[in-house]
């Protein structure tokens, strides 16, 4: 067909909307374009129609407030995502809610032809006449498959885009001229000091060339513009924001060694500002995809290092994830975040980060003691491996409900530790605890590389370490714990559980990070007592000889300063040559006191 033959078409199918909305036959199914790629004009033009010829409006997600019909009409407007437009219009019976996953509703356009109507938006045609969807391919283009009558309103600052995006313009039945600003978005600020605090946990659990998922949400979203020190990142992601271009022009997101799709950021919809628009108009990095492309598991699993960046409205303190929660019930969903975080989480290398500030912007905790019966729950507690808020993260893969509430309450903001720990003691099997504990921030002590490049983590343990640290001590001889320690061991479970009683009694431990996972290492006691300290330490026999034990003692020696001491004290059998050895050839000035069989080595701050 040559060029006039198109331009032909389109000024043929060009009409106004009174004339196409007669061709819309009553009690039509009409799907709307998705999110900022809604044609708003159109939608508007058709609603003094929608009660007279009977009309059942399906909305994908929608940044406007729902369309006001009588209060007595069926069908309710109805939305696969209730976003903060539609929730109380929800609450008061004004629209209806449709639960499902992107890509199963993708299928049920494309194989049910539920659909009679699909209004979208579009792009100003190119030279060989085809259109772009721009900001919003993900359920919209299989609407269109599936459809019997599509309307475009064409939109010259609707950003052009590539990938599944372009539309042939025979695949449009119908054309409306109406240019518009795309609806611009923005999540809601954090604190400068809880968006860092975020970044620096997110940025930690990645490695250098992972590819991200990211979810809709104010905590990755924000914390990724400002602690996010990575190299080589690619983007595999159901949305895109703003951040991705900040990441793009930082030089972080380079997509040069993704599997699949190499060199391309890969998305289903975007949504962010003006600037970003621009960014992305004909930009030959971004492709955009379909729901059922970028959510399915046989792509994301050929991504070695995938990482899920999610945030949750709500989270209980078992590890369940509720996407809509209120005093009145469920009332929403999350894009995509279980189509992720579950296929994520069955194959190695990569792992399911939820990331959320501890209250909301009403200062309500956002971590729950338990979710109440019939609230939706979006991903369950297998699914999930890192949680994270400003005051910590946790990894919950293999915890049992004991740790992960212990370990959920730790990361919880201070204010509501003591009323989450007395509203679960009696539901679930707890150690007594200090109320001093409850209030302590688990801090990093010590973070550095080795000498092989393995980047080593010391912090302060937590209830959700004991099993790591229990592995660390079995993994001795008894011949080994006896010298170290003076124990056999046998109920060391029981000794880490009394130590988080003691106010006076820290725990370290040493983790080494690969690939995004963590492995511990070694272990270190540093016991209180006025202006003394004692310590004790061990690394595992396989990470030996690595500079480990030399970081531990760096790790006390930082916590001694913290905690003012003026004398720090290791109490060392004589038979245990290695550890003897190991504080004769420290470069700090210990005091050496043989005291038959303990040598006893001191360390004097007081100067």
């Amino acid at each position: 067909m040559t060029i006039y033959n198109w331009r032909k078409y389109i000024r043929a199918s060009t009409k106004d909307c009174e004339e196409i909305f007669r061709e819309i036959t009553d009690g039509s199914k009409v799907f709307i374009g998705t999110g900022a790629g809604e044609p708003a004009y159109l939608v508007d033009q058709l609603l003094p129609l929608v009660e007279k010829k009977g009309l059942h409006l399906i909305f994908g997600w929608s940044f406007r407030e729902v369309p006001l019909l009588s209060s007595d009409y069926y069908p309710k407007p109805s939305y696969y995502f209730l976003t903060s437009k539609q929730r109380q219009s929800f609450l008061e019976g004004k629209a209806d809610y449709i639960p499902g996953q992107p890509a199963q509703i993708t299928e049920s356009f494309k194989h049910d032809k539920a659909l009679d109507v699909v209004f979208i938006q579009v792009g100003v045609p190119d030279s060989h006449g085809y259109f772009s969807l721009g900001v919003s391919v993900d359920i919209t283009r299989a609407a269109i498959e599936g459809a019997k009558l599509v309307v475009a309103q064409i939109n010259q600052f609707m950003p052009r885009t590539h990938g599944d995006s372009f539309l042939h313009f025979r695949d449009i039945d119908y054309f409306v001229k109406h240019s518009e600003p795309v609806v611009e978005f923005e999540p809601p600020e954090l604190s400068l000091e809880v968006a860092e605090s975020i970044g620096r946990h997110i940025s930690y659990l990645i490695p250098d060339r992972a590819t991200i998922q990211m979810g809709i949400g104010p905590a990755p979203w924000n914390a990724v513009k400002q602690s996010f020190l990575k190299k080589d990142i690619g983007v595999h992601s159901f949305v895109i924001s703003d951040w991705l271009m900040h990441l793009i022009n930082e030089g972080v997101v380079t997509n040069r060694f993704k599997e699949v799709n190499r060199g391309k950021v890969v998305a289903s919809f975007a949504i962010g500002t003006r600037m970003f628009y621009e960014f992305l108009d004909d930009s030959p990095v971004v492709e955009m995809k379909t729901a059922e492309y970028v959510s399915s598991s046989k792509i994301i699993r050929q991504h070695s290092r995938f990482i899920s960046i999610n945030t949750p409205q709500k989270l209980d303190l078992s590890g369940q994830v509720c996407a809509g929660h209120d005093e009145r019930g469920f009332y929403s969903d999350i894009a995509g975040m279980d189509e992720f975080a579950s296929v994520i989480s069955r194959f190695p290398g990569g792992n399911s980060i939820l990331a959320f500030s501890s209250v909301d912007k009403d200062g309500v905790s956002n971590i729950l003691p338990f979710f109440k019966d019939g609230e939706g729950i979006v991903l369950k507690r297998n699914n999930i491996d890192y949680v994270l808020t400003e005051y910590g993260s946790i990894n919950l893969a293999g915890k049992t409900l004991t740790q992960r509430a212990l370990g959920l309450i730790h990361i919880a903001h201070p204010d509501y530790r003591k009323e989450l720990y007395n509203q679960v003691v009696n539901k679930i099997h707890f150690p007594v605890l200090n109320p001093v504990f409850l209030d302590y921030k688990p801090e990093i002590i010590y973070r550095h590389q080795l000498d092989n490049g393995k980047n080593i983590t010391i912090k302060q343990a937590l209830p959700t370490d004991l099993e790591d640290i229990r592995r660390i001590f079995h993994s001795f001889s008894q011949r080994e714990k006896m010298l170290r320690f003076f124990s056999s061991g046998k109920n060391i479970g029981k000794y880490l559980y009394k130590s988080f009683e003691k106010e006076n009694f820290h725990i370290l431990v040493a983790f080494i990070k690969l690939d995004g996972n963590e492995e511990a290492v070694g272990m270190a006691e540093f016991s209180k007592s006025g202006k003394e300290a004692q310590i004790a330490f061990a690394v595992k026999n396989t990470q030996r000889r690595r500079g480990i034990g030399k970081k531990l003692l760096s790790a006390c020696l930082k916590l001694a300063q913290k905690e003012n001491i003026q004398t720090l004290k290791a109490q060392v059998l004589v038979q245990n040559r290695k550890m003897v050895n190991f504080f004769e050839t420290d470069s700090n000035p210990w005091q050496k006191s043989d005291e038959g069989r303990i040598i006893q080595f001191s360390l004097d701050f007081s100067d």
